[in-house]
């Protein structure tokens, strides 16, 4: 039968209740196209799959004026856990539906260990407020392996499904294959395999299937993540992604789009940068006409597996020279794409800095040509990164890259962690605006032919100099994470000690306990500069050298190169070790730099999932004019959508404020 006729079957019939998967309630939303076709509905269960607010509107036009849409999260497994009522009156939201609250006290848990003893109820302090759904008895024993009926099978499998509260596996999570567990208090729990997430009022919210998870270069992500984004952009009727091996060993997530009517695919992409890490985002999208559903109504995902994927790609020119097609063509390889055109955003491609650097590597080993990693940010396509390898680009080469350049607001100088760059910050830009230009100050000699700087006073009196002339006048502002908001926070302390007005913000600032000066890279502070740019040291380097042939043959060639570039980083190089060398750099100049107290506005931002030892904001003690507060994410996510709107909210606040004193007080003293 097909949407239309089922649509007059259940108008002919006047059905007042209706229970049906999303998939289905949104192609008979879609066939009413905003007419009240079902006037006699009065309830319809919504069940088996995720759905947005989108489609509660659009049922309420399609059924009877006191339509109540019903959800919840329930299993044939172990009955309902949660339910929920979305009445005539209900105000709409926005986004995914949760799935209600727990019928009774304690009957829905989450782990994030996959631990019984590790779950909890609420997203109380301390407790994960993401996991595995667990839902408690009444539910069913186990699974029958027999259905001929032996009482003994089930028996057996109860027994071996049924786990001694004294089993350390219970506490450590190794029963994860087991999905029905006694707990040590005697009551009888179901491990569903879905991932949930209790929002701060207690609601409980799908956010995927543990077996979905997928690793993506190296990142474990969760499909669903970019399915919410997409059901969202309007136009998109239904959405389901899965991962795809589109070249051998490569998983690339692919969104399958059932679209209602013809939308620019720049659009799709675009709200995916926006909202989603850039390993979560579907690289690939195919368009359906319907997409594969199962016999219960929900969406086939088994199906989509298989299908064979016929990418949908916008209209554009193919590349111009060879050099752009082996570029494309490199490129897609890295990402595990069948194609790569040479206008598509790289970045809505889901381009990250490990795959930036490797594409690098290839284009300076090949004898293409030399590109400084941090234009990638500003450059974002094939053919703009070919039209800079041709020596198009007029912009001077030096530490600083300047993104959203055309902005007018007050600069921000931005100081990156240990061995990181611009690129770690364009989602942040992004964020900030247009308007907002910010000053990216690499480490000295990571991309220049330059000395390094192998201590913190060396580096901020290079960032205090770069801000001094480019904010030659009025207050400035300055940005560090991680290593570099040691940086930043030194060099905030030289501008005043010269009679300057400085706001800094840290980024989840990272310092290890001061330790001595190690002997392995200290020593090439002395060296000098060439003209021609190449680097002379002391005798000392000879002997340092010994030390280092001495110990060959204990390491690899890899290891023997990182090493080397520790000790002599030479002229710059799109080489993953030696940017590992200026990390190890970065990271040894902070184990010996000491912060002092702030005597000016600091703005401490620590994510909630860091990893990093908090010590620099032990050694300052908030005051009035310095705060500290928590945003989501870890050390690095959060500077990626979607935790970095909340940075970006916070830094305009910060800024902003730090502004508003300024004018008062110039206001004052013109008085």
């Amino acid at each position: 039968m097909s949407g239309d006729h089922l649509l007059r079957w259940l108008a002919e019939q006047q059905v007042e209740s209706l229970e049906v998967p999303p998939s289905l309630a949104t192609t008979l939303a879609r066939l009413g196209a905003g007419r009240r076709l079902l006037p006699d509905l009065k309830i319809i269960r919504l069940f088996g799959e995720p759905f947005d607010w989108m489609l509660v509107a659009a049922l309420r036009s399609l059924g009877g004026p006191e339509l109540d849409i019903l959800t919840s999260y329930s299993a044939t497994e172990s009955g309902t856990g949660t339910k929920k009522v979305i009445g005539p009156e209900t105000p709409l939201g926005s986004g995914q539906v949760g799935m209600g609250f727990p019928v009774a006290a304690g009957r829905v848990r989450l782990t994030a260990s996959g631990s019984l003893l590790a779950a909890s109820t609420s997203a109380g302090a301390g407790a994960p407020t993401t996991g595995q759904i667990l839902v408690r008895e009444p539910a069913a024993l186990g699974y029958l392996e027999d259905l001929g009926g032996d009482s003994r099978t089930l028996t057996r499998t109860t027994r071996g499904l049924a786990m001694d509260p004294s089993d350390p596996a219970l506490a450590s999570g190794d029963h994860a294959s087991q999905r029905f567990v006694i707990a040590p208090d005697g009551t009888h729990w179901w491990f569903s395999g879905d991932l949930g997430e209790f929002d701060a009022a207690g609601e409980l919210h799908h956010r995927g299937r543990v077996d979905d998870l997928v690793k993506i270069n190296g990142v474990l992500v969760e499909p669903a993540s970019a399915e919410r984004v997409l059901r969202r952009v309007p136009g998109v009727v239904n959405a389901a992604v899965v991962a795809h091996e589109l070249v051998p060993n490569r998983a690339v997530l692919v969104g399958h789009l059932e679209l209602a009517h013809d939308i620019d695919i720049v659009d799709i992409r675009a709200a995916m940068v926006e909202q989603l890490p850039p390993a979560a985002i579907a690289r690939v999208l195919m368009r359906h006409e319907n997409l594969p559903v199962t016999a219960r109504g929900k969406i086939d995902r088994a199906a989509l597996r298989d299908t064979t994927v016929t990418p949908w790609v916008a209209d554009h020119r193919g590349p111009a020279d060879d050099r752009q097609g082996f570029l494309a063509a490199h490129m897609a390889e890295i990402l595990g794409l069948p194609a790569v055109g040479v206008d598509d955003d790289l970045f809505a491609l889901g381009l990250d800095s490990l795959a930036a650097v490797e594409f690098l590597q290839v284009v300076t080993d090949l004898g293409l040509g030399r590109l400084d990693p941090s234009r990638l940010a500003a450059l974002r396509t094939i053919s703009a990164i070919a039209l800079e390898l041709d020596g198009a680009s007029v912009e001077r080469r030096s530490d600083v890259v300047t993104l959203n350049a055309a902005g007018t607001a007050p600069l921000i100088l931005c100081v990156p962690g240990a061995g990181d760059m611009a690129a770690r910050f364009w989602a942040l830009a992004a964020a900030l605006g247009a308007d907002q230009p910010i000053a990216v100050v690499e480490a000295h000699g990571m991309h220049t032919r330059a000395a390094v700087d192998r201590t913190i006073e060396a580096a901020a009196g290079r960032v205090a100099a770069e801000a001094t002339d480019r904010c030659p006048q009025g207050p400035i502002r300055l940005m560090g994470h991680s290593v570099g908001a040691l940086v930043a926070l030194e060099a905030a302390h030289c501008l005043v000690a010269s009679g300057r007005e400085v706001s800094v913000a840290l980024l989840d600032p990272a310092a290890g306990r001061n330790v001595a000066r190690s002997p392995s890279l200290s020593g090439t502070d002395s060296a000098t500069t060439d003209v021609d740019g190449s680097l002379r040291t002391h005798a000392s380097k000879s002997r340092r050298l010994l030390h280092i042939i001495k110990s060959l043959p204990l390491m690899n060639r890899d290891e023997i190169r990182f090493r080397l570039y520790a000790r002599f980083p030479g002229p710059p190089r799109s080489d993953p070790r030696r940017y590992r060398a200026f990390h190890l750099i970065g990271v040894h100049a902070a184990l010996n730099h000491q912060p002092t107290q702030a005597n000016f506005p600091v703005l401490a931002l620590r994510a909630r999932d860091t990893h990093v030892d908090p010590w620099v904001l032990e050694r300052l003690d908030p005051t009035t004019s310095f705060t500290v507060a928590a945003v989501d994410g870890d050390h690095l996510s959060f500077l990626q959508p979607p935790h970095v709107h909340e940075v970006a909210a916070r830094l305009r606040g910060f800024y902003d404020a730090g502004s508003a004193t300024d004018e008062l007080g110039s206001s004052l003293t013109r008085r």
